[in-house]
């Protein structure tokens, strides 16, 4: 079946191979569509922090535990609800926090300190 518009797909489980960038354009672009699918991070990429929070490991399970893990994900009956958000930093306007404000204030004095 083809999906030609956004819908609920919660019976839909999807594995993601990669690492938290590739996890992250995944779920972008799946819930920018509309569409309501439970994502399974595998983790294959360099960081991997999103799948070793989870609870999915922190490199590649190996064959035959991926099988084990394609089973786990089959039989799961009610998948976990993640936030997804945006942060925007802007660099403040104020003096206080200008670049001179912050390069003028001295570094701390290294102490010597003797042992007997």
């Amino acid at each position: 079946q083809e999906l030609a518009a956004p819908q609920q797909c919660p019976s839909v489980r999807a594995l993601v191979c990669g690492g938290d960038g590739s996890f992250n354009w995944v779920s972008s672009t799946v819930f920018a569509e509309g569409f309501d699918v439970a994502l399974i991070p595998v983790p294959l990429g360099t960081g991997n922090d999103l799948a070793r929070a989870l609870g999915w490991g922190f490199k590649y399970p190996g064959t035959v535990n991926l099988e084990k893990i394609v089973a786990q994900v089959k039989s799961s009956q009610t998948p976990s609800y993640l936030d997804l958000w945006t942060m925007n930093v802007k660099k403040a306007e104020s003096q206080l926090l200008s670049d001179d404000a912050i390069a003028s204030i001295p570094a701390p004095s290294k102490a010597k300190t003797e042992i007997s």
